[in-house]
């Protein structure tokens, strides 16, 4: 079992993330994903690649299977900031929250005290989605 005493792992084709419950999910990534066809065949091929990436796996079980949608900014990278149409509302969406989520909230949390926007967060405004 992957304990929570381990990290997130990222490897071609799976993501192995601590559960808090002592299981690790695989997931993937690939919006296209659907293409395998039912979610059980998915989760098999999930199953099989993470067993490729920790062999220690070898008789883990698929308990359940869930698909969801990630909520990913439609370029793909980090939305930080005000939303200057919405006062006093500030996002932080970005798919990569394990690795980005302590620099994003120190970050955002510094620009929320102070009033002054960091040039750090220039290229991940969400006003660049605004028409």
């Amino acid at each position: 079992m992957i304990g929570s005493r381990y990290r997130a792992l990222h490897a071609p084709h799976v993501e192995i993330r601590p559960d808090g419950d002592f299981s690790g999910p695989p997931q993937s990534g690939d919006r296209r994903t659907h293409r395998h066809g039912p979610r059980s065949r998915l989760a098999h091929l999930l199953r099989d690649s993470a067993r490729h990436v920790v062999p220690e796996l070898g008789n883990a079980r698929i308990a359940q299977t869930r698909v969801s949608n990630r909520p990913i900014p439609a370029d793909g990278f980090p939305s930080v900031g005000a939303l200057p149409s919405v006062p006093g509302y500030y996002e932080a969406v970005s798919h990569s929250g394990i690795t980005l989520g302590p620099v994003i909230g120190r970050l955002l949390a510094a620009e929320i005290l102070s009033g002054e926007r960091d040039e750090m967060l220039a290229d991940f405004r969400p006003e660049r989605f605004s028409p």
